[in-house]
């Protein structure tokens, strides 16, 4: 996790090593569909795991990287592997932002944001880490110090 700031963009990339878990799978599944053209058995339902999961983890689930834009308005853009999704939120029509961190260990205590208006949630956005340094937590904190609602 790396996270980056410029300016009024907050830009967080997420670990590689999901991504490298994710291409280890799909090469799995290529060495199986090679099997089955040299003849040798193969377990069918594997190589549709092994072929399907890692595209789907990385196009649909875990961001190559978040940024976070704040000027007049608040654009929160998750980048993946094939794709994006971008959401733009007019700031004076929003109450505010919340940072929640999850309780537990694991992927359970990671950051998110949670857009916030007229008491309800909006949008939740998971930030897919724990912001375990300190300077890191305090670069998100102060990012956000005028909208942050506690």
């Amino acid at each position: 996790m790396q996270l980056i700031q410029n300016g009024r963009t907050l830009r967080i990339k997420t670990s590689v090593s999901t991504s490298i878990f994710c291409g280890v799978i799909f090469v799995a599944g290529l060495y199986q569909v090679y099997r089955f053209f040299i003849g040798q058995s193969i377990d069918l339902f594997g190589v549709f795991l092994c072929l399907s999961l890692p595209i789907l983890v990385l196009c649909f689930i875990y961001p190559r990287e978040i940024l976070i834009t704040k000027d007049k308005h608040l654009m929160l853009k998750r980048v993946f592997l094939f794709r994006s999704d971008k959401h733009e939120y007019d700031l004076s029509q929003i109450d505010g932002v919340m940072l929640s961190r999850g309780k537990g260990d694991g992927a359970a205590s990671n950051y998110g944001v949670i857009v916030m208006k007229d008491n309800t949630v909006v949008k939740s956005f998971g930030l897919f880490s724990k912001f375990s340094k300190a300077k890191d937590r305090e670069t998100l904190f102060n990012h956000f110090s005028d909208i942050l609602l506690r």
